[in-house]
């Protein structure tokens, strides 16, 4: 099971190659943050706060782990670089 999160103004689809490639061996699941793609969040779409964040990414997770409950479960991002 392998869980992509998106980095900061991407969505989901940035995983699209990727996933096709890995639904040939295993489950794939993106999503998309709030604000950003196709989220539909009810409560402050636009609060991109860290800690909000994290706690969308554990509802993701919960869901998973409920659904697929025997699977490793991998997480996918992207590479962040800062330079200076």
């Amino acid at each position: 099971m392998f869980v992509c999160l998106h980095g900061a103004g991407h969505s989901a689809q940035s995983f699209a190659c990727y996933a096709g490639q890995i639904k040939k061996f295993a489950t794939a699941i993106a999503f998309d943050f709030r604000g950003h793609g196709m989220s539909k969040v009810a409560s402050d779409p636009s609060n991109l706060d860290g800690n909000v964040l994290v706690e969308d990414s554990l509802k993701v997770f919960e869901w998973v782990n409920k659904k697929y409950p025997d699977s490793t479960i991998i997480v996918v991002g992207h590479r962040y670089s800062i330079t200076e």
